[in-house]
C-alpha cells in the first residue's frame, strides 16, 4: 500500500434514488452556511430565521429578506445559493427529495446549485431543469427563465421543446416559447455570489494551489519530490497540484504515506461540507485513491473515477475527535503501478 495525503474527505450516508415527481421519501434538512436565510412555515404561518439544522416540507418556502443573500446545503451535501430570493407564502423556493433528485421549486429570483450524491430537478413558471450531480445556475425574472450549466450537461424542457445544454451553455425560455438554442456563456459569472461566498469562508488555505504549494506540507521520498505543480491542465485557475505514483520510484515496497497534507482545526460534533475535484491517469497496473479525515480510525470513502476526466467529489460529514488533518491516500493492488493523480480547488465548510 502507498499513500499520498492531500486533503480532506469524510463519509457521509448518501441518499438512494427515485424517478422525479414521484412522492418524497424523506424530508429534507437544511442548514445555514451564510446569509440571511428563513423559512415560511406552512404549519405555522410564519417566517423565521433558520439558525440550527431545520427539516422543511415541500409546503414551506425557503429565501431571504428583500433583496438579501444566503447559502445553504443539506443534509446530502447539496449547496444552494439564493440572489432575490424573497421569502413569504407564495415566495421563495421549495424543496423536495426525491428516489435520485433533489427537487427545488423557483417562482422568482436566481438560485445557484451543486450537487454530489443527488441528480437535480428545477422547476420553473417556464420550463423544467433536469440533470445529474453537477452545477448550474437558474434564474426567474419577470417572464422568462434562463438556466446555466456549469460543469455537468443539463436538458431544459417546456412544453413546447427541449434542450440539451453542454458544460459552459445556456438558455432560456418564456412561457409561450421553447426553451432556446444553445449559446455561450460563462455560467461563472451567475454562479459569482457563491464562488465568492465559499471562498471567504472556505477552512483550507491556497485550496487551488494558485500560490504554488503555500500552506501545503511536501513529503519527500529518498530526498525527491513526487508533488509538483502543472498548469494548461487544472480545473480552474492557472494551476493545480500533480503527484506521481509509479512503482519506478518507490519500488514494491511503498513508504507508510507520502504526498502533500494541510492541518486543519474542526470541531468534534459538528457538520461540515467538503468538495475537492480529482484527476487520475493509469499507465500501468491498478491504482485507487481512497479519502480519509483524521488518523487511521477516521472514516474513509473510494470515489469511482473516471479515467483522464476531472471529477467532484464532497459531501457532508460529522467531524471526529481526531479532526486535525485531512488526507487522500492511494492503494496499489499490483506489483508494477504507474499512475498520476492531480487534485485542485479544495473547498472545506463549516455549517451552522
Amino acid at each position: 500500500m502507498s499513500r499520498f495525503i492531500a486533503l480532506v474527505w469524510a463519509g457521509a450516508a448518501w441518499l438512494g434514488a427515485q424517478d422525479p415527481g414521484t412522492t418524497s421519501e424523506e424530508l429534507p434538512v437544511i442548514r445555514s452556511v451564510q446569509g440571511d436565510l428563513h423559512v415560511w412555515s406552512s404549519s405555522k404561518d410564519k417566517i423565521a430565521p433558520v439558525t440550527e439544522a431545520e427539516r422543511v416540507t415541500p409546503l414551506d418556502r425557503i429565501g431571504t429578506r428583500k433583496e438579501k443573500y444566503a447559502m445553504l446545503a443539506t443534509q446530502d451535501g447539496s449547496l444552494i445559493s439564493l440572489s432575490d430570493v424573497e421569502v413569504g407564502r407564495d415566495k421563495g423556493i421549495s424543496l423536495e427529495r426525491t428516489k435520485d433528485k433533489l427537487l427545488i421549486k423557483l417562482y422568482k429570483g436566481k438560485v445557484a446549485v451543486e450537487t454530489f450524491q443527488t441528480g437535480l430537478r428545477v422547476e420553473t413558471p417556464n420550463g423544467v431543469v433536469d440533470g445529474g450531480r453537477g452545477r448550474c445556475v437558474v434564474q426567474v425574472d419577470g417572464k422568462k427563465t434562463r438556466v446555466f450549466a456549469v460543469d455537468e450537461p443539463l436538458n431544459f424542457v417546456n412544453s413546447l421543446g427541449t434542450v440539451k445544454l453542454e458544460p459552459g451553455q445556456e438558455s432560456t425560455a418564456e412561457k409561450a416559447t421553447k426553451p432556446s438554442d444553445p449559446k455561450p456563456a460563462d455560467p461563472e459569472k451567475g454562479s459569482g455570489e457563491m464562488t465568492a461566498a465559499s471562498a471567504s469562508l472556505n477552512l483550507i488555505r491556497n485550496p487551488g494551489f494558485e500560490e504554488g504549494l503555500k500552506d501545503w506540507n511536501i513529503e519527500q521520498h529518498e530526498g525527491k519530490d513526487v508533488i509538483t505543480l502543472e498548469s494548461g491542465l487544472s480545473h480552474s485557475g492557472r494551476q493545480c497540484a500533480r503527484i506521481e505514483i509509479n512503482s519506478r520510484i518507490y519500488g514494491t515496497s511503498c513508504p507508510g504515506w507520502l504526498g502533500l497534507k494541510q492541518s486543519v482545526r474542526l470541531t468534534p460534533g459538528r457538520k461540515y461540507l467538503f468538495r475537492a475535484y480529482l484527476r487520475l491517469e493509469t499507465r500501468e497496473g491498478t491504482f485507487k485513491p481512497f479519502f480519509t479525515i483524521a488518523s487511521q480510525t477516521g472514516m474513509r470513502w473510494t470515489p469511482d473515477l473516471s479515467e483522464k476526466t476531472w471529477m467532484r467529489v464532497g459531501g457532508v460529514f460529522t467531524a471526529g475527535p481526531d479532526s486535525s488533518r485531512a488526507a487522500v491516500e492511494s492503494e496499489s493492488v499490483s506489483g508494477r503501478f504507474d499512475a498520476v493523480l492531480w487534485v485542485d480547488d479544495f473547498l472545506l465548510l463549516e455549517l451552522k
